[in-house]
This record gives C-alpha cells, structure tokens and sequence, in this order.
C-alpha cells in the first residue's frame, strides 16, 4: 500500500483546509523521478500489485519524509492502524 504523488493539488483539496493539510510537498531537486515539485496525497492508502513496486525508486528525502509524517498526522480518512504503521517507520 502507498501514496499517489501529484503534480499539482486538486481544486476540490485546495477548497478544504482539512485535505489540503494531507498533501506532503516533496521537491524533484531531491527526487530524480520527479521532474517538478510535486505532492504526496496522504488523504488515502492505495493497494499496488508486486509488478508495480518492482522499479528501483528512489529514497524519499529526510524532508519530504517529514512533510509525509505531518500531512498522515492530520489525516481523518487513513485508518488508526494503518497510521501507526505509518508513523512508527
């Protein structure tokens, strides 16, 4: 399970103070498979099957790991157990 990362945050996030505090900036100067500034969703947990988490991807950054802790923090919609998990990395 994990994120989605966006290229730009959605009206329909930006319109609500509570989604938007879940979108975790991550910077592409940090991240080579990113070629711009983008945002993880931590609003909800997607399923991924083997075949897609099989790239080699890179580490996320020790800031945007910070803006990802902060962002599930604030998440109403991720389930308790799936947080701790989350959190407890």
């Amino acid at each position: 399970m994990g994120f989605l990362i966006n290229s730009t945050v959605h009206a329909w996030i930006r319109s609500n103070p509570d989604r938007l505090a879940c979108q975790a900036e991550i910077s592409a100067s940090d991240h080579s498979c990113l070629n711009h500034d983008s945002y993880v969703d931590c609003l909800d947990l997607y399923e991924f099957s083997d075949w897609e988490l099989r790239q080699a991807r890179d580490e996320v950054s020790e800031q945007a790991r910070q803006n990802i802790r902060a962002a599930v923090t604030k998440s109403k919609t991720i389930e308790t157990k799936f947080k701790k998990l989350i959190l407890d990395d």
